[in-house]
């Protein structure tokens, strides 16, 4: 099962770097954890990595950033040195974070940080955007996106986060443009058969109250477009095992253009394995026709 004791997130000093903190903030209320602060210092020998000294000196902006945070949350300051994303993965390492929420903005000497971090993370990341408007009130729900049977083990990450805070649950599996070709009879089977194995899968509790979408297209397009019809408060994505893995393909694409904040789950935290017998094979079997 899904246990959150801390949840990580780099304290970046600009506006993006607020909007991770909203975001941690509230998933650490939310899931009641322990909220543990970065504030990377770069490379400088006279900075002491470790839990942040009471009465020592910080930047002022990074003393508003903190005084602004909500009476009674529990916090501690982490100060790191060193190159960026070593250093942020040894801390989550170390605590170790059950979770990491980041800006996925641009650095000019060591590019974005959901990149390098993303392929080595110990843990789930949320990357957030700074097109995310949503009020902290936004309803709780969840988008899954599911496209092979790799992917699977995201979808029983997303059923356990479901049952344990009680979020409303979309699926969705995107079909190619080349299913536009098939016949409608055949086409309507192939939906259908996707919708049965994804409720299979989810278990009666969950799949009760779940919504499962089924679209054609671009899988990033309609990712976009559906999480933000839906409303969603976050996208949930599996990754590839190693490397920059959002450096392309759907993952970099739908953190471009999402305006809600991505929850990407490497495949190392998912303990779940995936059933050989699932109907979900590859790409979803066309049924078989006389």
């Amino acid at each position: 099962m899904n246990t959150f004791r801390t949840v990580l997130c780099p304290v970046e000093l600009s506006s993006s770097g607020e909007q991770a903190l909203r975001v941690a903030t509230n998933l650490s209320r939310s899931f009641g954890t322990r909220l543990v602060l970065q504030h990377h210092k770069g490379s400088n020998p006279e900075t002491d990595a470790g839990p942040f000294r009471p009465g020592a000196s910080m930047p002022e902006k990074l003393g508003r950033l903190l005084a602004g945070l909500p009476d009674g949350l529990h916090y501690d300051l982490r100060v790191t040195d060193g190159p960026r994303c070593p250093s942020l993965l040894e801390l989550a390492r170390t605590l170790p974070a059950d979770l990491i929420v980041l800006d996925p903005a641009e650095d000019p000497v060591e590019g974005s940080l959901s990149d390098a971090v993303l392929g080595q993370a110990p843990c789930p990341i949320v990357a957030t955007s700074q097109a995310d408007d949503a009020p902290d009130e936004t309803p709780a729900r969840l988008l899954v996106a599911v496209g092979t049977q790799r992917s699977l083990p995201v979808l029983d990450y997303a059923a356990e986060l479901c049952e344990q805070e009680d979020l409303e649950l979309h699926v969705l599996h995107v079909l190619g443009p080349t299913w536009g070709l098939i016949t409608s009879t055949l086409h309507d089977d192939v939906k259908s058969a996707v919708r049965q194995s994804l409720g299979s899968r989810l278990g009666p509790a969950v799949a009760e109250r779940a919504v499962i979408h089924i679209a054609e297209g671009s899988p990033a397009d309609e990712i976009a477009r559906t999480a933000e019809s839906v409303d969603v408060r976050f996208t949930l994505m599996g990754t590839r095992a190693r490397g920059r893995a959002t450096s392309t393909g759907t993952c970099r694409q739908v953190l471009a253009l999402s305006r809600r904040p991505v929850w990407f789950v490497p495949p190392a935290t998912t303990r779940t394995r995936v059933r050989r017998s699932d109907p979900l094979d590859r790409r979803l079997p066309l049924p078989t026709v006389s």
